[in-house]
């Protein structure tokens, strides 16, 4: 997606303000701002051809972008269930390191900013902001932020995530799960410290033991070898 901001001209101010998104105070408002009074009885389309004929500056395109940014709609929702014991501190540091692990592109959206918000010690948010380009619509209306919160539940034996049934989501949903499982497959390695052992003979037993149940080999004695 280029992210990038073109300067409207008279035909965009003129097709953004000449919608049902636009409210008639919102547009009295913008007459108003330039001293300008005009009746909310004159016809919408003349207010905003009359309007497009102006100079326009940062908070004409203000305004106006926000009349379409409102009224987001509400989007349905998926679920994935990973049966599995997971701690709570992996899946948090998994959620923490999201942002490395993502692509900030995916189709037309792009990720903006990344949060991360522990609610309790069995539930984390993941706030993924993203704007999504509409090439299709009009220029005030083509990008649009959004936001998508995948909901972390981990119970004892198993992790269940609730998110929006998009399709940047159900993309953002996979590198996720993917990543919780992978932290079940990395080896976990534990110190072993023998500084408070005083017997030779417990040494000797612990080194006996470790070299006599490694998978794959048979131990032999030095003699035997020579």
């Amino acid at each position: 997606m280029n992210n990038t901001f073109k300067i409207p001209n008279d035909h965009n101010i003129y097709s953004a303000l000449n919608t049902g998104k636009v409210s008639d105070s919102a547009l009295t408002e913008l007459f108003l701002n330039r001293g300008i009074l005009i009746s909310p009885k004159t016809d919408k389309e003349q207010r905003a051809y009359y309007f497009s004929s102006f100079i326009h500056g940062f908070k004409d395109y203000e305004l106006i972008s926000a009349q379409h940014a409102k009224g987001s709609k509400t989007e349905f929702t998926t679920s994935a269930r990973i049966e599995s014991q997971v701690e709570f501190s992996d899946v948090l540091a998994v959620c923490s390191g999201f942002e490395d692990k993502v692509e900030k592109f995916y189709l037309n959206s792009q990720i903006t900013e990344i949060e991360t918000l522990t609610i309790n010690e069995r539930k984390i948010d993941l706030k993924i902001n993203y704007q999504k380009f509409h090439p299709d619509k009009q220029m005030f209306a083509q990008f649009e932020p959004r936001t998508a919160v995948f909901e972390v539940h981990i119970a004892d034996d198993n992790v269940y995530i609730e998110a929006p049934s998009t399709p940047e989501a159900h993309e953002w949903l996979e590198v996720l799960i993917n990543s919780v499982t992978e932290t079940q497959k990395a080896s976990k390695v534990n110190l072993i410290d023998l500084n408070s052992l005083t017997d030779p003979e417990q040494y000797w037993n612990f080194f006996d033991s470790l070299t006599s149940n490694i998978p794959g080999y048979e131990r032999s004695d030095v003699l035997e070898v020579m």
